[in-house]
């Protein structure tokens, strides 16, 4: 390979890396708890990365990222034998790009976090790869091996399942409130 070609694929993977790391990170800590082995599967995803060819992986290259961390997240999650949940403080924190100022906002939001554990496994990946990483549904199709109509109607269900519990809790709160 010559150096200019080098040059231009070390560019590009430079690109990548400042472009996805952190959301991969972040998203890999949500599946495992542990920062520590969510900057490993990322950087053994980018280590892959590195060996693939770039013009076959440039168009899809971030699902591609997302689906390389998830695959080794669960690997390492069915060694270990334990599916944790990322505590509900630092998920709300993965927020941050989107500020929210009012308190009630920040309650509903917490509680909406809170509800997320009344969902299948499948449907938290599906609703956390949509709305804290910003994802198309073909891009979440592309990461979950599911097809795009499956991935709607997982996410469907998964919203209707969260409005149908987050309605029940606020009921509950308003029974106790009012006594």
């Amino acid at each position: 390979m010559s150096k200019k070609r080098l040059g231009r694929r070390a560019k590009w993977l430079k690109g990548k890396f400042e472009s996805h790391e952190k959301e991969l990170v972040r998203y890999v800590f949500s599946l495992t708890n542990d920062l520590e082995i969510a900057r490993e599967v990322v950087q053994e995803s980018f280590l892959k990365l590195c060996e693939e060819d770039h013009r076959k992986v440039d168009t899809r290259a971030r699902a591609w990222l997302y689906t390389v961390c998830r695959n080794k997240a669960l690997d390492i999650m069915k060694k270990e034998r334990k599916m944790v949940k990322k505590p509900l403080d630092e998920f709300e924190d993965t927020f941050s790009s989107h500020p929210l100022d009012d308190v009630q906002n920040r309650q509903n939001t917490h509680r909406l976090l809170n509800l997320l554990r009344c969902l299948s496994q499948k449907e938290q990946d599906v609703i956390r790869l949509k709305f804290q990483n910003g994802m198309s549904y073909k891009e979440i199709a592309e990461i979950t091996q599911y097809s795009v109509s499956n991935v709607g109607f997982i996410l469907h269900t998964g919203l209707k399942k969260l409005k149908s519990e987050f309605e029940k809790k606020e009921a509950r709160e308003k029974e106790g409130g009012a006594r």
